[in-house]
């Protein structure tokens, strides 16, 4: 049986991001059929940066809304710190994971030099190793830069294996989607982030239309007057407008290239605007809905979905922790 794992951090406000949706999100109602599937509020991870307690069970809230508009169904959807066996798990990796291998991960090497740096960063991976494994994930959708992080879930269960003399575990494999990496509209050389310091180049699903519309006239594009040449030939900046684009419509690149065609970058911006009222603004409006409205109707999905997730992850780590000659 094919078995999917994947999460989102509620950091910020909660609201996923075009990266988050193009990259995951949108992919998971598909992904998932046939497939026994666990679709995680990572609000552990979250604590790993700097948080204030009272507005992370908001955020938390609202990126479960976000998920449930996107399409993801309700009954999958379960939260990190409702499921205890992902930490249980986690200290028996941490003890299969060298340090060495913690200190190379890339978001660790990236931030480690920064003041205020908690253990949790180096130890994060260790945690989302448990968060799949737990499950005995097979697939774990997720974007390009989590690519070690799987390969290091992949790892440690190979070790566990190789501890218990059994292949219990199964390897999971990262599923990334064509086009996994949205970039910063205003510094397409940077990913799209929630932690970026300019958000005029980062789109939410619950931006408004208008604050939408703001940010991607502010869009950078190129000198150029017109619009020429295939995809393989714009900038990088108009590449990643031409994949937001496509991906919504779900359309190839080459098609909006062929649309564009000797028209101006406004025109370019202003399809992007009209893909996003078509196709975002929905999405936006069921959230506003569920959190102005129905906020209990997300706790008890929240709920549901967290019960399922530990009864699975239980069974998973009862059999784990007898198989290490620990339990009774």
């Amino acid at each position: 049986m094919n078995i999917i794992v994947t999460g989102i951090q509620p950091t910020g406000s909660g609201s996923p991001h075009m990266g988050n949706y193009l990259g995951a999100i949108k992919s998971i109602p598909k992904l998932i059929k046939s497939s026994e599937a666990y679709v995680m509020v990572a609000d552990v991870h979250a604590t790993t940066v700097d948080f204030e307690p009272s507005e992370l069970k908001k955020s938390s809230l609202l990126t479960a809304a976000s998920l449930i508009a996107a399409g993801v169904p309700d009954d999958i959807i379960f939260k990190q710190s409702c499921v205890p066996q992902h930490y249980e798990l986690a200290i028996y990796l941490s003890h299969l994971a060298s340090v060495g291998q913690m200190e190379r991960m890339t978001q660790y090497k990236d931030k480690s030099e920064e003041k205020g740096v908690g253990f949790g960063l180096l130890s994060y991976p260790i945690l989302m190793a448990a968060d799949i494994l737990s499950y005995n994930a097979t697939t774990v959708p997720a974007g390009i830069d989590q690519h070690q992080h799987v390969q290091l879930a992949a790892d440690l269960a190979r070790k566990l294996n190789n501890k218990i003399g059994e292949d219990y575990l199964n390897i999971p494999k990262p599923k990334f989607t064509k086009n996994p990496k949205i970039m910063d509209i205003l510094n397409p050389d940077k990913k799209m982030s929630k932690s970026s310091a300019n958000q005029n180049g980062v789109l939410y699903l619950t931006d408004t239309i208008d604050i939408a519309v703001n940010k991607i006239k502010r869009a950078t594009t190129d000198s150029k007057p017109y619009f020429t040449d295939g995809f393989d030939d714009q900038s990088d900046a108009i590449k990643n407008l031409i994949v937001i684009i496509s991906e919504l419509m779900e359309i190839t690149t080459d098609d909006v290239c062929i649309q564009l065609q000797g028209k101006r970058y406004s025109d370019l911006k202003n399809m992007l605007i009209s893909a996003y009222s078509e196709h975002i603004i929905p999405i936006k409006e069921q959230i506003d809905y569920m959190m102005n409205n129905n906020q209990s109707y997300i706790n008890e999905c929240i709920d549901a979905g967290s019960e399922r997730a530990e009864k699975t992850s239980n069974s998973n780590v009862k059999i784990i922790r007898n198989k290490l000659g620990l339990g009774l």
